[in-house]
């Protein structure tokens, strides 16, 4: 889950600063309209990690995982 919530809300993120309307993200994400109200009115639930990659990449963007440790209390 808090996977799918980062990228939800680097998606976002993308959203707002390029300042996508609902009928380019219907375009460029080649999803209808109902599917581009849920994504901007939060419903996350629905939303694959899978599929938020997808519309990431659609959306020009570039995603890499990192893991790593943690640190260890001694």
């Amino acid at each position: 889950m808090r996977v799918r919530a980062e990228l939800y809300f680097a998606l976002q993120d993308i959203i707002e600063k390029e300042g996508y309307n609902s009928r380019e993200l219907e375009r460029i994400l080649d999803q209808p309209q109902p599917r581009i109200s849920e994504l901007k009115n939060g419903k996350i639930s629905s939303l694959s990690i899978e599929k938020l990659l997808d519309y990431l990449e659609r959306l020009g963007k570039k995603v890499s995982v990192k893991v790593s440790a943690k640190k260890r209390v001694s």
